[in-house]
Formats: structure tokens, C-alpha cells, sequence
């Protein structure tokens, strides 16, 4: 016989092979853990069975489902309403879902433009062209490690570990060093205590070309954003913003700090019409929760009441509190703000010149869940007098987490009566049954929620629910009033029934201003996930991958009907995609363990082609996952890759990809264009090369001990 398992040994079941694994403790695994979770989301429906959405609230006359409450908002009353809340939600079974998306972090739209001459220079003249940062709306910028203004480059660095080593002297020779055979008698091992570099931010006159120059460093480095003259330095060693005024490279001066408190992190941040905009995440204090101290200003803490702070109507698992913040970079004044109460996983922020969505996992109620399945699609599993036992257990006054272990008793109790031919019988039916159910409802069960807050004002516009999870923040764009949003549903279902592939979908919806569903194309990529998405005008390409990498054309002209033009698989993924003009798309990516880009002819939606590639001798380049790592001039019909053993420019006139320049470089990271010359930054140098000839017109050297 069995042993019958103990509520405690619930989660080892994930561990156990399906000829061993219990029925119905096959059932709580499979709602509480990560791996069922994939296939609750994914498994496909028919069409039939799945009508296409047409709101944010789930499946239609379905209470179990009925998201509706999720995307009411409103103030806490009081401390006391914040605490209460908070107490109810740790009642909440969370599966930790909303991971299972790909992150990684891609992002997109950067052609340079001119920009309007800095401060007057009376030695060098202002340049014509200035490339800005790689950047996903344009006009909205974004931190990263280089900025210029076309008269200065302003790099952050970055800060490494260095690990023990062992240093060899001769016994006789004191602090000299020589070359010696490690067993030789008379040499002193001396080991060398690891220590952390801190980099600094270089401040490098860029013009002339010929002779650029290091004029200064600022002790701090990290992303920069640069307001005018005063730069901003994400530091994440000290988890602060410091403000500088640089109107003097020779001498920045500390214009202003913010300091995040222990627990409160930076989610994201712009840079937008002369205004600094954070997202932070400071995370639930349960037993002190009131009033919320994320951060300090020039070492003044400051405070936000919890009266302020904003919750979904019904009790959801939150963990953290998201605020965004709006501040003048000159000065660091915080000029308004709003709080609400989230969940931390797979949040993402996207900021449009009218509005910042922020996004998190939305879970279902599982308890109601496995409920609903015994008495729909399982009722025939248990008898009648369990079922009213677990209905009864529903009602007490228990978290879902106790309530989970009271199911999980009743249900491994009633199973131990059972002969062994019964049981084996009841754990494939209960299978087959319990996988036909999350196939009609795979859309229902996780759901992303998200939250509008208008520009420049901050205040609450509306909130929404779309099936699924997000891979980063180029899944989300705002056009003409709508909301366009990518999403994956599904992935690899492991362990709880012996390991399988779940099906796995990729949808597009289309919501109004009210973030509300208008319109969805569904089902894209089946048994694949999202690997890149660009939504440009009224267009969006989606590439998904598992073996080989399909690539979609949707029309999205219409928001309640938008629809699949064309398709295109071809071997590898692209996970960078990076629109080189309205026809043509460059994809960067991997195909067989090396990087790939691809150009696509995107002239005819209906018939998109890959017109040319080139594979480099290079397994990744930043430009995989950090969008700002890659530059395109379009005046000469170039772009920038880096790569791990040095630095590509590529050319893509007539319509073919040639490698026009390599550069060896160390630790390529960034490039710039000023004037007709590109700039090529490395961890430890910069290169500046004629993009008429690529010739070498001048070298810096960035070591950190010069």
C-alpha cells in the first residue's frame, strides 16, 4: 500500500515520476505548482470552445473567473484599511506565475537626429548631427551608459569584481616579483584579497575628432541621463541618483542626491519634456507598514501616507508598493507622485508621451478553481459527500493556503480507500479531465494586469486585464488612443506528471483608452514563445521560437478586427528587431549557437521575406537583450553591433548586409555618431573612425589606472 502523504510533503510530489504520483495530490500539485501553471495557461482550445475576448473581465457568466473587481481602483481609507488589506492578502495562494515569461530585456526605435547646438563653444563648432540613444518612443529617453550632447561623451563605466590571486616572490627579494617555478623552496605565496573596482564617469571632450580627450571623472558611475547640463548618474552601488551640474566638464559639481531606501529598488526611469520620471518598487513591511518610506532627498526622508496609496478593489496577493514619481532634474524637487499596491512579479514599465502603464501577474482564485472543476469537467472524480465536504471547507474562515491543506487531507484521505486498480484508474482519468479543463479556460487563469497613469499629471486613468504574461516592454505601445499589448500564455509543463510539452500560445490584443479588450489575433506560434515584438504605426511583427523562428505580420489599421497578414519561418531567432525604414527590418538573433541578423523585406505584409543575413563568429552581443547597445545612421546606411570579441558595423544598402568595418576592440559596448564620424566605446578605450572610409582618425585610452 501507499504511503499517504503528509500536507508537508505536498510540494516533493513535483519531484515524483507520474507512475508514482497520486491522483489527487497530482491535482493540488498541479494547481499550486509552476509547472501545471504552464499548462493551466497554455493548453489550446479549439476555436469553437474558445471564443475570441471581448472584454477584460474573463470568461463571460463564469463568477470563478470574473476578474471584474481586479480592475476597480481605489484609496485606502486608513492605516488601519492599508493593514487590514495587506493581513488578507498573505492569504492569498500564490504560484509564483507570473515568472514564467522570457525576460529579458529588448526594446527598440533609435534613428539619430540632429539636435540643436549645445552651449556655445568659442574653440569648436557645433556639430550637424548628433545619434541620441537607442530609445523605444522617441523623445522619451532612456538611462544608459553613454550620453553626448555633440560636445562631450559622458560615459558611466562599469564597476567589476576582481577575485583572489596568488602573487609569487622570492623569500630574498623582498616586495620584488620574479617569474619562478611554483615549487621552488624559497618562494612566498601571497595571496591577494579580492576587492570591488568601482569605475567612474569619464567626461571625454569629443571635438575635434582628432583629438579627443579625457577631461575629467565624477566618483559615482552607473546609467546617465542628461537634462540639459545637469547629469544624472544611476548609481546602483549606493542605490541613489546623483545629479551634476556639468557646465563645466573640467569640474562636475553635486547638484542633488536621491537615496532609495534597503527596501525599495528602481523599476524603471525616463527622461521626458524636462521632467525625471521614476518608477520604484518598495516592497510590503507587513508588521509596519504605515506611513511608506521609500526614499530620501539630499538625506531628508521622505514619506508617503498610506492613505495615499491606491488597491484593486478585491483582495489580490500584492507584495510590494509601485510609485511613480515625477521630478525636476535641475533640482531634484519632487512635483507630484502616485502609489498603489502590486504584485512584483513580471512588472514592466512602458511610457508613451501621454501615459506610463505599468504592468503585473494577476492570478486566479484556485481554490474556486479546483471547486469549479469537480463540479464541471471532474464531477464524476469524487463522490457527492467529499465534494460537499470540500464545499464546507470553502466556507471556513482559513486562508487559501489552509484551505489548500485541508483539500489536499479530505482529497489523500478518500484516495487511500480506494484499491490499487481504482486508483490507478483515477489518476490517468483524473489527468485527461483535469487537462481538457485548463485547455477551455487557459486564457482565464493568468492574466496580466494593467495599470494607466497619465502624463504629466500622474493621476489614475484606468486599469486592465489581458490573458497572459508580457516578455518586456516593447510588448506594450500606444497608438492613436489605443493600446496594443503582446502577450505569451503557456511554455514547459515539468515534473508534477513526469515532464511534457504544454502548448503554448502567443496572443495580440488591442484595448481602448480604457483599457478595455477591442479586438485579439490569438494563437500565434503554437507550442512557441514570444522572442521579440515591434509594434511600428499601425503594424506589429512578432517572432517566436522554439525550433525554428516564425515571423508574423500583423495589420492592427483596425482595432476591433486586427488580423495575421503573412508568416515567414526560417531557421534561429531574432530577438532584437529594429526597423531600418518603412519596408525593411533588421532582426538580431542566434541560429545554430552564433549571432545571426537577418534583413527583412517587410514591403508586402502579406509576403514578408528575409531578403539577406549574415552570421558573425560571435555566440551573443549585448544588442541581444539591452536595446541602447545598438546604433543605426541611417544618413550612411549603417548600424552598430557589438559583440564579445569586438565591434561590427554593417552597411544594408542594396538591400544586402556587408560587414563594412570590425573593429578589435576590448569589450565593445557602445557607439555614437558626431558629425560623419562614429564613435566606438569599449570597457577600456574609444576609437573614432571616418564613416567615409572607416580609417582610424584618433584612439583614447579609458583605463581606469591612467
Amino acid at each position: 500500500m501507499k504511503k499517504i502523504m503528509k500536507p508537508e510533503d505536498t510540494l516533493r510530489v513535483a519531484s515524483v515520476k507520474s507512475g508514482r504520483s497520486a491522483a489527487w495530490i497530482l491535482l493540488v500539485v498541479l494547481f499550486l505548482s509552476l509547472g501545471l501553471m504552464y499548462i493551466l495557461s497554455n493548453i489550446r482550445g479549439t476555436d469553437e470552445e474558445r471564443p475570441g475576448p471581448t472584454d477584460s473581465t474573463g470568461t463571460p457568466g463564469n463568477k470563478i473567473f470574473d476578474y471584474s473587481q481586479a480592475t476597480e481602483i481605489a484609496k485606502f481609507k486608513s492605516d488601519a484599511d492599508y493593514k487590514s488589506y495587506i493581513d488578507a492578502s498573505q492569504g492569498v495562494l500564490n504560484t509564483g506565475l507570473g515568472n514564467f515569461a522570457v525576460q529579458d530585456q529588448v526594446r527598440t526605435i533609435s534613428e539619430g537626429v540632429s539636435m540643436a547646438p549645445s552651449a556655445a563653444d568659442n574653440k569648436v563648432a557645433a556639430p550637424d548631427r548628433v545619434s541620441t540613444t537607442n530609445v523605444q518612443v522617441a523623445d522619451i529617453d532612456e538611462p544608459d551608459i553613454i550620453k553626448t550632447d555633440g560636445q562631450e561623451i559622458y560615459y558611466g563605466g562599469e564597476s567589476n569584481y576582481y577575485y583572489p590571486m596568488i602573487e609569487m616572490r622570492a623569500s630574498n627579494m623582498g616586495s620584488s616579483a620574479i617569474a619562478m617555478p611554483a615549487v621552488a623552496p624559497d618562494i612566498v605565496a601571497k595571496e591577494i584579497a579580492p576587492y570591488y573596482n568601482t569605475a567612474k564617469t569619464k567626461l571625454i571632450r569629443a571635438l575635434p575628432a582628432e583629438s579627443v580627450k579625457l577631461e575629467s571623472t565624477i566618483e559615482r558611475s552607473g546609467n546617465l541621463l542628461l537634462a540639459d547640463k545637469s547629469l544624472l548618474v544611476f548609481d546602483n552601488s549606493q542605490n541613489s541618483i546623483y545629479a551634476y551640474d556639468v557646465a563645466d566638464t573640467t569640474k562636475a559639481n553635486e547638484k542633488w542626491h536621491l537615496k532609495l531606501e534597503d527596501n525599495t529598488s528602481l523599476s524603471a526611469s525616463r527622461l521626458y519634456d524636462g521632467k525625471l520620471y521614476l518608477i520604484t518598487s518598495t516592497y510590503i513591511n507587513q508588521y509596519s507598514p504605515c506611513p511608506l518610506k521609500p526614499l530620501s532627498l539630499n538625506d531628508q526622508s521622505v514619506t508617503v501616507p498610506c492613505s495615499e496609496i491606491y488597491h484593486p478593489r478585491s483582495i489580490v496577493l500584492v507584495d510590494t508598493n509601485l510609485s511613480v514619481w515625477r521630478l525636476d532634474p535641475q533640482t531634484g524637487e519632487i512635483e507630484t507622485k502616485t502609489t498603489f499596491v502590486a504584485n512584483s512579479q513580471s512588472s514592466i514599465v512602458y511610457m508613451s508621451d501621454k501615459s506610463i502603464y505599468l504592468t503585473y501577474a494577476h492570478e486566479v482564485d484556485y481554490i474556486a478553481m479546483m471547486l469549479d472543476f469537480f463540479q464541471t469537467d471532474g464531477k464524476t472524480m469524487v463522490p457527492a459527500e467529499i465534494l460537499a465536504k470540500l464545499q464546507k471547507v470553502n466556507g471556513y474562515d482559513l486562508s487559501q493556503v489552509g484551505k489548500m491543506t485541508e483539500f489536499q487531507t479530505l482529497l489523500e484521505n478518500w484516495r487511500s480507500s480506494l484499491n490499487s486498480d481504482e486508483r490507478l484508474k483515477l489518476d490517468n482519468d483524473l489527468q485527461n479531465l483535469l487537462q481538457k479543463y485548463v485547455d477551455n479556460h487557459k486564457r482565464d487563469i493568468v492574466k496580466t494586469d494593467i495599470t494607466k497613469i497619465s502624463v504629466p499629471d500622474l493621476k489614475l486613468q484606468a486599469s486592465g486585464l489581458v490573458p497572459g504574461t508580457l516578455l518586456n516592454q516593447f510588448s506594450l505601445d500606444e497608438s492613436q488612443g489605443y493600446l496594443r499589448v503582446a502577450t505569451n500564455v503557456g511554455g514547459w509543463f515539468n515534473a508534477a506528471i513526469g515532464g511534457s510539452n504544454a502548448q503554448s500560445a502567443n496572443d495580440v490584443y488591442v484595448l481602448n483608452d480604457k483599457l478595455k479588450i477591442q479586438g485579439s489575433v490569438l494563437d500565434l506560434g503554437l507550442t512557441e514563445q514570444i522572442y521579440s515584438i515591434r509594434f511600428i504605426g499601425d503594424m506589429a511583427y512578432l517572432v517566436t521560437f522554439r525550433q525554428t523562428d516564425p515571423f508574423y505580420v500583423l495589420d492592427l489599421s483596425n482595432p476591433k478586427k486586427p488580423e495575421l497578414k503573412g508568416q515567414l519561418k526560417i531557421p534561429g531567432y531574432s530577438s532584437y528587431l529594429h526597423p531600418l525604414s518603412d519596408k525593411r527590418l533588421v532582426g538580431i538573433g542566434q541560429e545554430s549557437g552564433k549571432l545571426k541578423l537577418s534583413l527583412f523585406d517587410v514591403s508586402n505584409p502579406a509576403d514578408p521575406r528575409e531578403i539577406d543575413k549574415y552570421t558573425l563568429n560571435e555566440y551573443g552581443s549585448e544588442s541581444l537583450y539591452d536595446h541602447h547597445a545598438f546604433l543605426q545612421d541611417a544618413k550612411h546606411r549603417v548600424f552598430f553591433v557589438p559583440g564579445y570579441n569586438g565591434a561590427y558595423v554593417f552597411s544594408y544598402t542594396e538591400d544586402k548586409l556587408t560587414l563594412a568595418h570590425a573593429l578589435d576592440i576590448n569589450q565593445a559596448k557602445r557607439a555614437l555618431y558626431i558629425n560623419d564620424n562614429l564613435y566606438v566605446i569599449g570597457a577600456k578605450s574609444l576609437f573614432v573612425l571616418k564613416e567615409s572610409d572607416w580609417s582610424k582618425v584618433s584612439q583614447l585610452d579609458l583605463s581606469e589606472n591612467k
